[in-house]
């Protein structure tokens, strides 16, 4: 499924190579964990911007959540879906 996927949007050009590479890399680095909370148990993959909200299904726009957050999140707007939890992400400006 993945490598359909994968051809899919090589195919259509809404992925290449380097941005599957980026992904993975940062994906690594992090670990399998949920990327809201940090935990490791129930992960599965959430998309940043919802399907329903015009997401792409493309490795740019999933990651993984656990059954809680994803739940949470539902159809949400990753930012509504942070202020709603009263959280923030830490800007860094260069």
């Amino acid at each position: 499924m993945i490598r359909a996927k994968l051809y899919k949007g090589l195919l259509t050009v809404t992925m290449n190579i380097r941005t599957l590479f980026d992904d993975e890399k940062v994906k690594l680095s992090v670990g399998i964990k949920c990327n809201y909370c940090n935990s490791t148990d129930q992960l599965a993959l959430d998309h940043i911007l919802a399907q329903k909200l015009g997401g792409k299904d493309i490795g740019d726009n999933l990651i993984y959540a656990c059954k809680i957050c994803n739940s949470s999140k539902e159809k949400k707007d990753l930012m509504e879906w942070m202020s709603f939890r009263g959280e923030y992400f830490l800007l860094l400006m260069i």
